[in-house]
C-alpha cells in the first residue's frame, strides 16, 4: 500500500466525522515549516517506504484530528539511544570549515532531549548535517531538529506567508535569535546562531500532533512545548563531539573513482517495541550514480522497492526482492508510461534481520552486481551503538 493509499483509507474511515476547518488551516500552515528541499524531501520519502515508517500520525500532524487510536503510550527510549561517534574526527566547535565535507561525519552530537525518544533520524546531505528526533510527552508528539551548515540561512523552519517574532538571546554562550510564529494549533519556535564565522545552526522543538484514543478529547499543544524547553534542547547539542552517519552494513566492493554524495539513517520502535532501521547512502561515479539502501527484515521478507526519486523522475519502480543470500540474477525494472528514465535495482538478505540493496541506471548492472554482492553485515542491526562509524573506507 503507497502512503497515498494509506492517506486516502484513513481519510475514508473518517469521512463521517466532523472536520474541524481552523485546526485543519492552522495545520497546513504550520507544516510549511517541515518544508525541506527537493533532495531532503526525496530521501524521506524512500526511507518512509523502505520502513514502512509511514504511519497515520506522520500523515495527519498538528492536530488535524485524531492521529492514533491507541490506550498504550508510544515504544521507544527514556532518552536519546546511543549513536555511534565519528572516532578521530574534529567536532565544528574546532574545525568549523570541515562542516558537510564529509558525509559520513556528522560534527556535532545530540546527547540529551527534554522528552522521551521515538525516533531518530541523521543525515548528511547537500552540505547540510542534520538529526531528527522523535519525542512524546504526554500523548503528545514533539519534532526536534538539529542542523548545521556553512553559508547563509537555508529557511528550513520559516513560513514566509506568517509572520516572526524574532527575540534577541543565547546559546551556548554564542548571541542567538530566537523566531516564533503563532498558529491555533501552538506555536512553530526555532533557534538560530552562529558558533563561529561561516558557520550556522538551527534547532527546532515543536508540539505535532496527539495520540488519542476513540472519544476522548485531542490535547492542547498550544503549551506543549516551552521557550525554555527549545533553549534547553539547543544548549544540550554538542560541537565539541561528533555523529557518524553510520549503517549495520560495510562496502566491500566500490568502483574506482566511486565516491560518497549523501548519507541517511533512521532507528525507531512501533508501538509494539518492533525495532524498526533503515537507511540508504548514494554514491556518484563519475556522472552515473548507486543507491544503497537497507532495512530490517519484516516477517522474513525484504520489500518491494521503490527507488529514490534522486535516480530518476519517472516515478517508483521496482524489481522482485529474493530471499537468496547471492544477488538477484535478474532485476526486473518497471516503469509508468512515457517516463524519461527506468531505474533498476537488485536486492540481497544479508541475515536472518537485515535485507539491503543497490539501485541503479539502465546499463549499469554489472556494477550494481559487483556492489550488491561486496555488501557485508556489520554489527548488531538493533543496537546502533554497534554499528561501524564507516560503512565505505
Amino acid at each position: 500500500m503507497t502512503v497515498e493509499d494509506q492517506l486516502a483509507e484513513v481519510l475514508h474511515e473518517r469521512a463521517d466525522r466532523p472536520v474541524d476547518a481552523e485546526a485543519l488551516l492552522s495545520a497546513t500552515l504550520l507544516a510549511g515549516r517541515a518544508r525541506r528541499r527537493r533532495r531532503h524531501g526525496t530521501w524521506a520519502a524512500a526511507a518512509a517506504v523502505l520502513a514502512g515508517l509511514a504511519t497515520v500520525a506522520a500523515l495527519l500532524p498538528y492536530g488535524g484530528g485524531t492521529a492514533v487510536v491507541t490506550d498504550d503510550p508510544p515504544a521507544g527510549w527514556d532518552t536519546m539511544p546511543a549513536l555511534v561517534p565519528a572516532a578521530g574526527e574534529p567536532g565544528a566547535a574546532t574545525r568549523p570549515d570541515l562542516v558537510g565535507t564529509d558525509p559520513q561525519v556528522l560534527r556535532f552530537a545530540v546527547p540529551w532531549t527534554p522528552f522521551p525518544v521515538r525516533g531518530v533520524t541523521w543525515q548528511s546531505d547537500a552540505g547540510v548535517e542534520k538529526i531528527d528526533v522523535s519525542m512524546s510527552v504526554e500523548n503528545i508528539d514533539v519534532s526536534g531538529q538539529v542542523l548545521l551548515w556553512r553559508g547563509q540561512n537555508l529557511g528550513e523552519f520559516d513560513n514566509t506567508a506568517v509572520p516572526n517574532t524574532d527575540t534577541p538571546t543565547v546559546v551556548d554562550g554564542h548571541p542567538a535569535v530566537l523566531s516564533r510564529e503563532q498558529f491555533t494549533a501552538g506555536p512553530n519556535q526555532w533557534l538560530t546562531w552562529h558558533p563561529a564565522d561561516g558557520l550556522t545552526a538551527q534547532v527546532s522543538l515543536v508540539a505535532t500532533g496527539g495520540l488519542v484514543a476513540e472519544g476522548t478529547e485531542p490535547p492542547s499543544l498550544a503549551s506543549a512545548v516551552s521557550v525554555d524547553d527549545l533553549e534547553a534542547f539547543a544548549n544540550a547539542v554538542r560541537l565539541d563531539s561528533t555523529t557518524a552517519c553510520s549503517a549495520p552494513l560495510r562496502l566491500t566492493f566500490v568502483p574506482p573513482g566511486a565516491r560518497l554524495e549523501d548519507c541517511y539513517g533512521t532507528i525507531s520502535s512501533t508501538e509494539r517495541g518492533e525495532p524498526i532501521r533503515a537507511g540508504a547512502l548514494r554514491l556518484a561515479v563519475g556522472q552515473r550514480a548507486l543507491l544503497v539502501e537497507y532495512g530490517r527484515l519484516v516477517d522474513d521478507k525484504a520489500p518491494a522497492l521503490a527507488p529514490s526519486p534522486d535516480l530518476s523522475e519517472s516515478g517508483p519502480t521496482a524489481s522482485a526482492p529474493t530471499d537468496s543470500r547471492e544477488p538477484s540474477p535478474t532485476a526486473t525494472a518497471t516503469a509508468d508510461p512515457g517516463a524519461a528514465s527506468i531505474v533498476e535495482s537488485a536486492t540481497r538478505i544479508l541475515g536472518p534481520d537485515l535485507w539491503a540493496s543497490v539501485g541503479s541506471a539502465p546499463g549499469d548492472g554489472s556494477m550494481r552486481a559487483q556492489v550488491l554482492a561486496g555488501i557485508a553485515k556489520a554489527g548488531d542491526l538493533v543496537d546502533p551503538s554497534s554499528w561501524p562509524p564507516r560503512s565505505l573506507a
